[in-house]
């Protein structure tokens, strides 16, 4: 699929739907499975076993975010790094920290898992 190092990604809602557009999309190309056949998306995801694209890449990123939270090197300092910088108008842009707190309160993590490997990799 089109994720590589998808687990750094702050995804914005159109790109996730443009992302699960283009792989049902190719999903539908490879079984050679035409509109006119009437199958949903859903029901050739589950009969492939493929997961859905919001589902993988909120598992990217709480692995990620696991390997980020144990790190005690250059990740570490560069999280806490504040940039200056002029303020645009409008919304800031969603950060990735903002995208990884919304998927520990969806899969009701606390901040303790992710020090623990195992324990991490059971919640996904």
């Amino acid at each position: 699929m089109m994720l590589h190092a998808s687990e750094t990604w702050a995804v914005a809602s159109d790109t996730l739907n443009r992302l699960r557009h283009n792989v049902c999309a190719m999903i539908r190309w490879i079984c050679n499975v035409k509109a006119k056949d009437e199958v949903s998306s859903d029901a050739l995801l589950t009969k492939l076993g493929i997961q859905d694209v919001d589902v993988l890449l909120r598992t990217s990123r709480m692995r990620w975010l696991g390997h980020v939270e144990r790190s005690t090197g250059w990740i570490a300092r560069v999280r806490k790094l504040e940039v200056v910088a002029q303020k645009r108008p409008g919304r800031p842009k969603k950060t990735w920290e903002e995208v990884a707190k919304n998927d520990r309160a969806k899969l009701d993590l606390d901040y303790t898992v992710a020090q623990n490997r195992s324990e991490l990799r059971g919640c996904l």
